[in-house]
């Protein structure tokens, strides 16, 4: 990863430098993030310069640095992790074994994400949880389209009772 970052990176600018306005213009700063839930700890280097041999001399200034930010859900498993924090908020739906656990969180996410600038981020969590986390975790069961938070919250509820 920490090899393959820097070339989606440099594709990314270079991409942003076809279509910039003007060559003075600066590039946008980016914020490189593994978001990594498998059930093995991350053992990966975080950095491409752990990679690379050290280097006498004046050479070693030339040694590429780049880092990425790595969220390794199981490091945060059994942690108490921030109230209002959206990245704890999907690590804890996807460690969800229940419809309860998971209602426990859609309940937060109605919440937080309520005022109308957060529309977009309320649809992407509603179409996440509805084609990706419910399906493998009610087998055998239909869940009818939704199309808000609220109408996955009223399946859960549904769920819960049955």
């Amino acid at each position: 990863m920490a090899v393959r970052l820097p070339t989606y990176l440099g594709l990314l600018y270079q991409d942003l430098l076809r279509i910039k306005a003007g060559p003075a213009d600066p590039l946008p700063p980016v914020l490189p993030v593994v978001l990594y839930n498998g059930e093995a700890r991350w053992l990966a280097p975080l950095t491409l310069e752990e990679l690379i041999d050290e280097v006498q001399g004046g050479v070693s200034q030339y040694r590429p640095r780049f880092r990425y930010l790595l969220l390794d859900e199981g490091h945060y498993e059994g942690r108490s992790a921030p109230e209002r924090n959206l990245v704890a908020a999907l690590f804890r739906l996807e460690r969800s074994r229940s419809p309860e656990e998971i209602r426990r969180v859609v309940e937060w996410l109605i919440r937080w994400l309520q005022p109308p600038q957060q529309n977009s981020l309320r649809r992407v969590f509603t179409v996440w949880i509805h084609r990706v986390l419910l399906p493998p975790r009610l087998p055998g069961q239909t869940v009818p389209e939704v199309h808000t938070l609220m109408e996955v919250d009223a399946i859960l509820a549904e769920r819960v009772k049955q």
